[in-house]
């Protein structure tokens, strides 16, 4: 069942593909959308289950593989522009890694407020190093 929406059409650029947040919504990248400008085309990828029609995928590796063909069904090889908000940084990031392994050109993996899940040790060296610029 098709996740792929629609935000901006036009141009013959390459297309950004926007993964949904927590939420599974897209239309939030409207504005950015607009603000790229009109020859600039842009898909967001909505969650699944969002309606009664349509289960929600219940493994990432699941969703994956379900927006890759989505990607792939726009435009079948790099390079791809990927971005993803939030929870869906994480999921773009997958995506990115699933792409380069299958030898496709990543050119974009945008991850805006995304958390990225530090190892302990890391994120406690990591505040001994910096950790004065944020006091």
């Amino acid at each position: 069942q098709p996740s792929l929406v629609l935000i901006q059409s036009g141009g013959n650029h390459a297309p950004i593909f926007c993964v949904h947040a927590c939420g599974g919504h897209v239309l939030f990248y409207r504005p950015l959308a607009r603000h790229l400008g009109g020859d600039q085309p842009v898909y967001g990828l909505q969650a699944q289950g969002l309606d009664p029609q349509r289960s929600p995928h219940t493994r990432i590796e699941e969703m994956v593989n379900h927006y890759i063909s989505e990607i792939r069904s726009v435009q079948p090889e790099g390079p791809y522009y990927l971005v993803g908000d939030t929870w869906g940084g994480l999921v773009a990031f997958e995506i990115a890694e699933r792409l380069q392994l299958g030898g496709h050109e990543v050119a974009l993996l945008s991850m805006l407020d995304t958390l990225c899940p530090f190892p302990p040790s890391l994120s406690q060296k990591v505040r001994r190093n910096i950790g004065h610029l944020i006091d």
